[in-house]
């Protein structure tokens, strides 16, 4: 007997409508413990950006970080409301106007420009380089990475420290409250023999060799965090910055391959395939591979 099909995921717009319904309920000052996270005060709506990383557990290449915040507006709620299953309601307006030749979107396309957005271990590569340009479009974006020798030299988690905070100064847009994939933080860290303190992280200059830049000012706050597991399958947001930090490391990465052949690094994108093992065995490592991960 055949085996019966289960029911059609939901559809690529409604995803959006989805993660966009989770966001809506921080932003508008619900589903936030006041024990967790130190709010401002909710006689405004809260401006969010998210953050997520590609790379973490690579052998070789850097460590990449996304910053994305959607600039939103009340004025839009009966296109979504019931999307969440409590009952919250959620509102969406028009996005900022851009200072490029982007053009506007407005309030009845917002959805549309990121249909197929999710979690970018759920997405193609052809539809996350589709996804890249459109998020960037209508949003405030920063991309940080932190080089292999930063990941020897301070460790893999106050690497991911260094990396958001210079996605977050390469947005320059500061915000109320940053939501995050479980392990990534902007807050200061121990690493071997230091402290890392994110006013350092945050002090390199955002348009060069390790950030890519997006708009607006320059951060001037501290901001408070939230972070979730598997936030990237929940937010908007983080969603959005996981599609950047993996499309832009990929990229990278390919480069890469090209200054450092026969590690197929253009495949494999730096993680430890059998491929790759064996090009280690045969090759030693180059000097863009992580010296402090051990090779099984």
């Amino acid at each position: 007997m055949a085996k019966t099909r289960s029911k059609n995921p939901s559809s690529p717009v409604l995803r959006v409508r989805e993660l966009y319904a989770f966001d809506e309920q921080i932003r508008l000052g619900g589903g936030v413990s006041p024990e967790s996270v130190t709010l401002p005060p909710k006689d405004k709506p809260l401006t969010i950006a998210g953050f997520d990383e590609a790379g973490r557990g690579a052998l070789a290449g850097p460590v990449v970080v996304g910053c994305v915040h959607i600039p939103v507006a009340s004025g839009f709620m009966p296109d979504v409301r019931g999307l969440v299953s409590d009952g919250g309601n959620c509102s969406v307006g028009p996005c900022a106007r851009r200072e490029t030749s982007q053009t506007n979107c407005d309030a009845t396309q917002f959805f549309d420009v990121l249909a197929g957005l999710d979690d970018s271990k759920r997405v193609s590569s052809k539809r996350r380089e589709a996804l890249f340009p459109r998020i960037t479009s209508v949003s405030d974006w920063g991309i940080g990475y932190a080089a292999p020798s930063e990941i020897d030299r301070v460790g893999i988690v106050p690497a991911l420290t260094l990396a958001a905070c210079r996605a977050y100064r390469a947005m320059r847009h500061p915000v109320d409250l940053l939501l995050l994939d479980r392990g990534l933080s902007l807050r200061e860290r121990r690493t071997r023999g230091t402290t890392l303190r994110p006013s350092v992280a945050s002090g390199f200059t955002p348009d060069v060799e390790d950030c890519s830049v997006g708009l607006h000012a320059r951060r001037s706050r501290t901001t408070a965090e939230l972070a979730f597991t598997k936030g990237d399958s929940r937010s908007l947001h983080i969603a959005a910055a996981s599609i950047l930090a993996k499309v832009y490391r990929d990229r990278m990465m390919v480069k890469l391959n090209a200054q450092y052949p026969g590690y197929g690094l253009d495949r494999n994108k730096g993680y430890g395939t059998p491929v790759h093992l064996a090009a280690l065995k045969r090759l030693g490592p180059s000097s863009i591979h992580r010296r402090s991960f051990r090779v099984h």
